[in-house]
This record gives structure tokens, C-alpha cells and sequence, in this order.
């Protein structure tokens, strides 16, 4: 989600016990999504930047035109997706309780 659409409800749930990893994004709203790590950080919960100059080596991207970038940042996130399911002992991908067809609505 953005951050200005993060800051519109997930905000209130910060605790110590949060981590919230934003995406730099484009060079125009980077400021942005800066702002919002610190605000979080304020809040006490853990925030994170991932970025082409990002503090935590784990966390560096590739440095991409503006336009590649939301793939080079969408694939972090399916590898962070994988390990989450498989140290929950779940498979990746498959649903638990949704159908691919909604019969009910």
C-alpha cells in the first residue's frame, strides 16, 4: 500500500511488535516513504527502507530507471512470502479457507 494509505488506518495498530518494510519507490515520492519509516520508528515499532543505498545490506536493491522499479520491488516481497509460509509449515499459494470463485455473494 502507499504511504499516505497506510497512514489512513494500519498506523493505529504500531507497537513494538510491528515490522514494516516500505519500498523507497520513485524518485519523486521517495521523501515520502522516507518520512513514513521515521514516523514509524517514532511510534516504537520497527521500520525498515529497502533501497538501492539501503543502510542494511540485506535489503539493497538494484538501481533501476523508475520504471522497472516496482518489479525489482515486488520480487522481495513473494521470497519474504515463501520463507514466512514454509517457517509456518504452509504452503505457498494455496488457499486454506478462500475459493478461487465466490459462492456466497
Amino acid at each position: 500500500m502507499t504511504s499516505a494509505a497506510f497512514r489512513h488506518g494500519p498506523t493505529e495498530m504500531l507497537d513494538p511488535a510491528v515490522f514494516l518494510l516500505v519500498f523507497a519507490g520513485a524518485a519523486r515520492t521517495r521523501a515520502l516513504n522516507e518520512a513514513l519509516v521515521a514516523d514509524v520508528r517514532a511510534a516504537g515499532a520497527r521500520a525498515f527502507l529497502a533501497a538501492d543505498d539501503a543502510e542494511e545490506p540485506a535489503l539493497r536493491l538494484p538501481a533501476v530507471p523508475d520504471l522497472a522499479r516496482p518489479v525489482v520491488e515486488l520480487l522481495p516481497v513473494e521470497m519474504i512470502t515463501l520463507a514466512l509460509a514454509a517457517l509456518d509449515g504452509r504452503e505457498a499459494g494455496r488457499f486454506e479457507r478462500a475459493t478461487k470463485v465466490t459462492v456466497t455473494e
